[in-house]
């Protein structure tokens, strides 16, 4: 983490484990009534709850291509293996890895997310749990994480890997998909060295790194939208970039995020190949 993200970071006031335990029951509550028809991920849960479906179908398309890569670095499951996604959200991650022949089971925080994956999902085991809380009598061959480990205070994702590799075979992999770059009251980034030296402390080996989620275009415009929030004095207690705005504001913030994201579309791919 270089020294300006650094200064930043540490003038946030922080959510601690607790709070961030009630800001997702409090997520679930707000973001839960999903229309799967629309949405079969609930991206609209998972990634920029708020936002059009056009601005999550666009950070989704590239998550789904780095997991897709990373996933193809690990051998292919035998008979019976496990898997375990943790923050499961709407079962994305989960769908992928039964399909690809894993015995899945999916941990979330989110109540009303869980049941809702337990009725669209009846071939996959969810569990309502922290992964640090999460327990198994039998270990994983495969763990992932996407954008799961970044929203838990920095005292407790150690914590968290620690746990990762207490559930995993000696042979087993974790892919995770973490932030290194943004911060906030409950998000809490960290540099891909550090992130690396989490997994390394707790006896993980690195087999692989894979960037994605430039968005020069989209990440400025969040940066001045973010500005003006500050300027205005309109800062909330989860600065998430989604206060509602009304009438030609909302449309106009709309237009420009949509310019963005489709000047962004192009770079992405060339810089994420």
């Amino acid at each position: 983490m270089n020294k300006v993200s650094q200064v930043g970071a540490s003038e946030l006031r922080r959510f601690s484990w607790p709070e961030m335990r009630g800001y997702w029951e409090g997520h679930s509550k707000a973001w839960s009534d999903i229309d799967f028809v629309s949405d079969p991920d609930g991206l609209g849960n998972v990634c920029h709850p708020g936002e059009p479906r056009w601005v999550n179908a666009y950070y989704s398309r590239f998550q789904q291509r780095i997991y897709g890569w990373l996933l193809g670095r690990v051998p292919p499951p035998a008979s019976k293996s496990l898997a375990l996604d943790v923050g499961c959200g709407a079962g994305r991650w989960c769908r992928i890895l039964a399909s690809r022949g894993y015995q899945t089971v999916g941990i979330d925080l989110q109540p009303e997310l869980v049941e809702q994956d337990r009725r669209r999902f009846p071939h996959i085991e969810f569990v309502r749990s922290a992964i640090q809380d999460f327990n198994s009598e039998t270990p994983f061959d495969l763990i992932s994480s996407v954008t799961v480990l970044q929203h838990l205070p920095f005292e407790e994702q150690g914590v968290a890997v620690r746990k990762m590799r207490a559930l995993i075979k000696d042979d087993g992999f974790v892919i995770a998909l973490e932030n290194i770059a943004d911060q906030g009251q409950h998000v809490f980034a960290n540099s891909i060295l550090t992130w690396q030296r989490l997994f390394t402390s707790a006896a993980f080996k690195l087999v692989a790194v894979r960037r994605y989620d430039y968005s020069p275009f989209t990440r400025g415009i969040a940066a001045l939208r973010r500005l003006k929030r500050i300027a205005d004095g309109r800062t909330t207690a989860v600065d998430s970039g989604n206060a509602p705005d009304h009438g030609n504001v909302h449309r106009i913030r709309d237009m420009v995020t949509w310019l963005g994201v489709k000047l962004d579309l192009p770079i992405e791919e060339v810089l994420v190949r």
